[in-house]
């Protein structure tokens, strides 16, 4: 239809235009999981090779995972860390793949919440009627300082004055 391939790639599109966070998130989730695989994979090897235990290794599935959540996040505490070459390249991975996906998911946040035209006009509008409220609402009150001021001069001027300040308020 109107020259459209209606491949993998066509309904990945229009997945991520209609439920982008969603499909980010999705993303995120499942590729902390298969990282933090490789990972463990990668140190076990490593640990199992060596006579002695490594101090700050990913030789559990638990680091491995802590590893990848915290370098995802650019945050790198640096409490674990990979020992051997392998695992220090998935961790190169896993920062360029954290900053990428960080990044798509700024900018899915960030127009999720942008307002459309219609929107920022109606927002408009209701401040200018409270604004027209609040001034209303002090008018009013100027008006009755105004009239108890008054209330001290003669009769006729407190008239004339009254009904200045009532057509002022029309």
């Amino acid at each position: 239809m109107y020259g459209c391939r209606a491949d993998f790639s066509y309904s990945l599109k229009c997945m991520f235009k209609d439920h982008p966070l969603k499909l980010i998130c999705l993303f995120y989730f499942i590729s902390v999981g298969v990282f933090a695989y490789l990972i463990y994979l990668a140190e076990r090897q490593a640990s199992s090779q060596s006579s002695r235990p490594l101090i700050s290794s990913c030789n559990n599935y638990q680091n491995a995972l802590w590893l990848v959540i915290i370098t995802t996040t650019t945050v790198g505490y640096g409490d674990y860390y990979p020992q051997t070459p392998i695992g220090r390249f998935i961790v190169l991975l896993i920062a360029i793949w954290g900053t990428l996906i960080v990044s798509i998911m700024v900018v899915v946040v960030s127009n999720t919440l942008s307002m459309e035209k219609t929107e920022l006009r109606t927002s408009k509008i209701l401040n200018k009627l409270e604004l027209r409220e609040k001034l209303e609402e002090k008018a009013g009150t100027v008006i009755g300082y105004m009239l108890m001021s008054n209330s001290k001069k003669k009769e006729g001027s407190r008239r004339q004055n009254i009904k200045k300040m009532l057509k002022a308020k029309t």
